[in-house]
């Protein structure tokens, strides 16, 4: 007796020395070892404390699906555990997982619900400086009065203060259904140039529907912008969205786009015009680097009978970019943008073109260092520099804007 009962105690030891040295390997942060003697441990997976590191140590490695599913077994196994149910949260609301995530608020208490509603409303602010070489994107003085004739004033370069802002709000509806809002102002003061001065703002609405597996979304935008001294257009944008995992790491979507603009101003009303839009595109996620390729297609249409030149036209726009993340808090993002653009107007218009329609080829490149001070407070140096090639000679420019500048976001 004295025997099986030695025995008993020895494998008692030997199960909490294995706990033990799980416990060890998690606190020294060597996760894949810490999963590997999880599993390991065959006979201590009714203990919920061993799914509980097994989950921890997932969720540090990123294994978000292998975390969420320890998580869940140790609810299972201890229903009080609360630890467990607030990290499950946190990786159901990452993933989308909206309906299992308020299951867990609803358990969790009055208090994590309402701190959830807080955590749909999102602000966002930008105070920068820069310089820009060419804010008014004319060609050069010597070109315009070539073709012209007479004096005209081409480039115009100017230091200027930008200040932005933002917000938006969503709040879930029942059975995966949602309603957003959202608003944007953007203002540039130009210390030379004040006729490029600007002010634009946003608003939109619109509902949704998501899943664990795709998320659609249908906003109204209502947008007016205040340019070359005037309150210049208005304009409705609809844009139903569409997207969707492909793999873990791997995400769709497509948009349908119209935009229908009104002039303010009885000087440019013959611009106005309706465009009609779609596109789609992929986006890697790697925890906080991400890589990304668009394209979007757009068609023009003058909405007066006699409208203005240049204005019915078709846009193709693609743009690859990335943002990676080294030497924590720094990060570096880039994209690039290429648009060409098929005008309907004749080469009769300009004689010293020899194509018979008008083509634009922009391109654009974007890059942008920035330094988090803070969780939601970084600071940023930018570089942008716009060349756009035309046969409609007038028509071709070239730009550098660089901005320094500070970011705000709740």
């Amino acid at each position: 007796m004295k025997r099986y009962f030695a025995l008993l105690l020895g494998g008692i030891a030997l199960l909490q020395a294995d706990m033990g040295e799980l416990q060890k390997l998690y606190e020294e942060q060597r996760y894949e070892e810490a999963l590997l003697h999880a599993k390991s441990l065959k006979n201590k997976y009714a203990d919920s404390e061993l799914h509980l590191l097994w989950a921890k140590s997932a969720e540090a490695l990123g294994n978000d699906d292998e975390a969420m599913s320890a998580y869940e077994r140790v609810v299972i196994l201890d229903p009080s555990n609360d630890e467990a149910k607030q990290n499950l949260y946190g990786l159901y609301k990452k993933t989308g997982r909206e309906a299992l995530a308020s299951e867990i608020a609803l358990e969790l208490g009055i208090a994590q619900d309402a701190q959830d509603t807080l955590g749909m409303l999102h602000l966002k602010a930008d105070v920068a400086v820069g310089y820009d070489t060419n804010v008014n994107m004319s060609a050069t003085t010597d070109e315009l009065n070539q073709y012209f004739g007479g004096l005209h004033k081409g480039e115009e370069s100017t230091l200027f203060t930008r200040i932005s802002g933002g917000m938006s709000y969503k709040h879930n509806l029942e059975r995966g259904w949602f309603a957003q809002a959202e608003g944007n102002l953007l203002h540039q003061g130009n210390l030379d140039a004040h006729l490029y001065d600007m002010f634009y703002a946003s608003v939109g609405a619109g509902f949704g529907y998501e899943t664990e597996l795709y998320r659609i979304y249908v906003p109204l935008f209502v947008e007016r912008l205040h340019y070359l001294d005037t309150d210049l257009y208005n304009q409705i944008k609809f844009e139903p969205r569409v997207s969707f995992a492909l793999a873990q790491n791997l995400y769709a979507n497509f948009n349908f786009l119209y935009t229908n603009r009104n002039y303010l101003a009885s000087q440019y009303e013959t611009m106005e015009y309706k465009s009609y839009g779609f596109g789609g595109g992929l986006v890697g996620v790697f925890d906080e680097n991400f890589v990304y390729a668009t394209i979007q297609y757009e068609d023009f249409h003058p909405s007066k009978n006699i409208p203005s030149a240049y204005v019915d036209k078709r846009n193709i726009t693609s743009v690859i970019g990335a943002r990676y993340s080294f030497l924590q808090p720094l990060a570096l993002s880039g994209e690039y943008r290429l648009k060409k653009g098929y005008y309907k107007d004749s080469s009769d218009l300009f004689a010293w073109s020899s194509v018979a329609k008008r083509e634009d080829t922009m391109h654009q490149v974007d890059i942008k260092l920035s330094y988090a001070i803070e969780e939601n407070f970084s600071v940023y140096a930018a570089q942008k520099y716009i060349e756009n090639n035309s046969n409609y000679r007038v028509a071709n420019y070239d730009k550098s804007v660089s901005m320094f500048g500070m970011n705000i976001r709740y």
